[in-house]
């Protein structure tokens, strides 16, 4: 968990720009009611990926990672 604990920096940075959001709206679709956001899927595989995942399964790591847990490991 610490060698990905600067994974959330990209993370928070997508939501705080908007970018999230705007996926989410830009991938919306009007028949369907998506179990995940589409927005947050796509920016957690795109977090997975430059933090040196290789695959959808290595998304796991970001799904338990919190700022909670990452201020706790920094010793905050």
């Amino acid at each position: 968990m610490i060698s990905h604990a600067g994974t959330i920096a990209p993370r928070l940075l997508a939501d705080r720009v908007g970018l999230t959001a705007e996926l989410s709206g830009a991938m919306a679709q009007r028949r369907s009611i998506p179990i995940h956001d589409r927005g947050r899927v796509l920016t957690d595989v795109a977090v997975m990926l430059t933090g040196g995942g290789e695959s959808i399964a290595d998304i796991r790591v970001l799904r338990h990672q919190s700022v909670r847990d990452v201020l706790r490991i920094a010793g905050f």
